[in-house]
């Protein structure tokens, strides 16, 4: 009976366990779910697939846009995975979050459980905001901010295990992202994990990464609801973006292959993780010698810095990559082994060979010379030589059976045809002076052919009129001659005999092209070819005008000469004192005056003046003079350009005239002082309120003969009312 009481208290106590209602601590655990909170529920299946729902997703640095949520405490990304053997991590496939992978079967019947809650969430709801509070709270320096915009809610409720409904499991996955960063809640109910055979983790599907939570696929699987990476019981929160799962802290320690963990407030995660030698990464998740990175059968070993290869013989570097006979360095078809020195390799080389790669060849000395090509031949060689050279070693140059004929000289010329050159002797030509150039007789028009040390090897004696390197210019055969000039052949050229009228190599210049007429007169080409003839200018004679009329000058005794259209060309300018064409005859000598006058040079027609004695009169003095003769008391006599001047008053003039010369007697009025002068053509002259007069002087403008000072005519005058001496002077 009380075996039977304590079996009901057991069983009441098993049942109600269960049940969140009746144990607030246990749902506590839990985010908020339920149909109370929008959730939707599977039906109950065994290993059975639903969705795909829509959810843009960063899972493993991948995204994705749809999420499946699988019976068997899977969610997966893009697929499906039914499976309900659980696999432990990695796996290549789809990515999983796997809340406890496992067998689960939610066809049997247990008291409220049995099922399996889903949602997809957004802004607003509770369990998205339960997300974003634990995410802020478990990651407070870089996340304070985090607020997620979409995720997943899937909450396994009291599932049983194939063939095995009495212990069931209770187990919650969340996930969500503000879509820079993603994170994933795992809650356990306390007890939550009875039946074991599962696995908790996450799985990048790619066969490399993933993370397993403690004592998942383990038989102290049991323990995972007692455990946490964040300090409360039955959650672990990780950040699941990158490659790498990114749990809290120390708890547990993430640090992979021993690596030691150590928690800090400097990054995102909590914690720092020191790797034992050889492994590195966040986790230190990296192997440096898994896989192993040498290569060719090296060894590796982890060091400080990761790894280090010992390399088989024969290879070597980093990662023993290189192979010392790949490329092979063997020359000349030697075969390269792997060795153990310094070079890792030694070669066998083929007959005729030698050196460390074999490339010692029977040609390395170069054994052919003169510019032979060496090749080998079996274990020998063979020289191949310039055109010309011959000989095993091509030392016999192509002058050793002298080739060059009619004397010329061979000298060896690697740039000719056959390697060798001819200078030939004057008039042969030819590769091998084999041609005498006169043989084909080069010379025209009759000319004599002779070697030469010209370049064309020989010269051509030339025919009368005919020219040319070979005499093939005819040189009156283009009729060189102009203006009907007749060409005349000559031994090295021609010559044109021109008209009297033109002249030039070729008659081109006509006799007036010269200009033969000198000093301004004008050619004209003579009709009847007798040259030209030239029309002067005035002053200049003879058959080219080379004579000026007025040099020498032919005007005697200071005559100045002029051009003039005369016969004799010129015109002279005589002095006073002189005339005649050539001012050759004095005018004063002989002597013209008669009668005892006195001849003077005259600037007038004549040239010459006579000066007469008294009673006589005329241009030469021929006449004798009446008036004088019928008075006796005298008279006075003006010229041309006489001037009557006061001499009492500084020279004043008193009047001027002009007259021819007059003769007449001039009677003096004391009473009025003044001089009367009576002539039909001549100007009168007074002096005004003069009483009495001292002198008077009467200037004559004469030529240049007669002194300015000289007095010509002295008279006094007597009678007057005071006596007084009239003196008159011609200048």
């Amino acid at each position: 009976m009380i075996v039977f009481f304590f079996f009901l208290i057991y069983s009441f106590l098993f049942i109600f366990s269960t049940i969140p209602f009746f144990f607030p601590s246990n749902k506590a655990r839990l985010f908020a779910y339920g149909r109370d909170f929008g959730d939707s529920i599977i039906e109950k299946v065994d290993d059975a697939s639903f969705g795909p729902y829509n959810l843009p997703f960063v899972y493993y640095g991948a995204n994705h846009t749809q999420i499946y949520i699988n019976n068997n405490g899977l969610l997966s990304f893009d697929n499906v995975d039914a499976r309900f053997t659980f696999d432990m991590f990695p796996l290549s496939g789809v990515p999983r979050i796997a809340g406890y992978w496992g067998d689960v079967d939610t066809r049997g019947y247990i008291l409220f459980g049995n099922n399996v809650f889903y949602q997809v969430l957004k802004p607003g709801d509770t369990a998205l905001n339960q997300l974003r509070d634990t995410v802020r709270a478990v990651y407070p320096i870089k996340l304070k901010t985090f607020d997620p915009i979409r995720g997943f809610i899937a909450t396994w409720q009291d599932v049983g295990r194939y063939k095995m409904q009495n212990v069931p499991n209770t187990f919650q996955v969340v996930i969500g992202t503000n879509g820079d960063h993603s994170f994933a809640v795992l809650n356990y109910r306390a007890n939550g994990i009875r039946w074991l055979s599962g696995q908790a983790g996450f799985d990048s599907g790619d066969g490399v990464h993933f993370f397993n939570v403690p004592y998942s696929g383990t038989p102290q699987a049991v323990e995972i609801p007692n455990n946490s990476n964040i300090g409360m019981k039955g959650r672990y929160v990780f950040r699941i973006d990158e490659n790498i799962i990114y749990g809290v802290g120390c708890n547990p320690n993430p640090c992979q292959n021993g690596g030691s963990c150590k928690e800090t407030a400097d990054n995102d995660d909590g914690y720092v993780c020191t790797c034992k030698t050889g492994f590195s990464g966040q986790q230190c998740e990296n192997n440096a010698c898994d896989p192993n990175p040498c290569q060719n059968g090296g060894t590796c070993k982890k060091t400080a810095n990761g790894a280090a290869c010992t390399c088989a013989t024969g290879f070597s570097g980093t990662n023993c990559e290189v192979d010392s006979c790949d490329p092979s360095p063997c020359q000349n078809g030697g075969t390269c082994n792997h060795a153990n020195n310094a070079n890792g390799y030694t070669c066998a080389c083929s007959d005729g060979f030698s050196g460390g790669i074999c490339q010692v060849t029977p040609c390395s000395n170069n054994p052919c010379q003169n510019g032979g090509t060496c090749t080998i031949s079996g274990g020998s060689y063979q020289c191949t030589c310039k055109e010309g050279w011959s000989g095993k070693n091509c030392q016999n140059d192509p002058c050793s059976n002298n080739p060059c004929k009619n004397g010329g000289t061979c000298s060896v010329n690697p740039n000719q045809s056959g390697g060798f050159q001819c200078s030939c002797k004057a008039g042969f030509i030819g590769n091998n002076c084999q041609t005498d150039v006169c043989d084909s007789n080069p010379c025209s028009n009759g000319g004599v052919c002779s070697h030469s040390d010209n370049e064309n090897g020989f010269t051509c004696s030339c025919t009368n009129g005919f020219g040319g390197p070979i005499c093939q210019v005819s040189y009156c055969g283009s009729r060189p001659c102009l203006n009907g000039g007749t060409c005349i052949g000559l031994p090295n050229g021609f010559e044109c005999q021109c008209p009297s009228s033109y002249s030039g190599r070729f008659c081109q210049n006509d006799v007036c092209q010269s200009q033969p007429c000198l000093n301004g007169g004008s050619c004209t080409i003579s009709d009847d070819d007798s040259g030209y003839t030239c029309s002067c200018q005035n002053g200049f004679q003879g058959p080219r005008c080379q004579v000026n009329t007025c040099s020498p000058n032919p005007c005697q005794n200071g005559g100045t000469c002029a051009p003039a259209p005369n016969e004799n060309g010129y015109v002279c300018s005589c002095p006073i004192g002189f005339t005649g064409p050539t001012c050759q005859k004095q005018s004063c000598s002989p002597n013209p005056c008669q009668n005892g006058g006195t001849c003077n040079a005259a600037d007038n027609d004549r040239g010459y003046k006579c000066t007469c004695p008294v009673k006589w009169i005329g241009v030469n003095c021929q006449t004798l003079d009446q008036i004088l003769a019928s008075n006796p008391c005298g008279y006075w006599r003006f010229d041309t350009d006489a001037k009557l001047r006061d001499s009492s008053q500084n020279g004043n003039n008193l009047d001027s005239f002009t007259t021819n010369v007059v003769e007449y007697p001039v009677p003096f009025d004391g009473a009025n002082g003044a001089l009367t002068f009576f002539a039909p053509d001549i100007l009168t002259a007074r002096l005004s309120g003069v009483s009495i007069v001292d002198s008077f002087t009467v200037e004559a403008l004469l030529s240049n003969t007669v002194p300015a000072s000289s007095p010509i005519i002295m008279l006094t005058q007597t009678g007057l009312t005071d006596s007084r001496s009239l003196n008159f002077h011609f200048l």
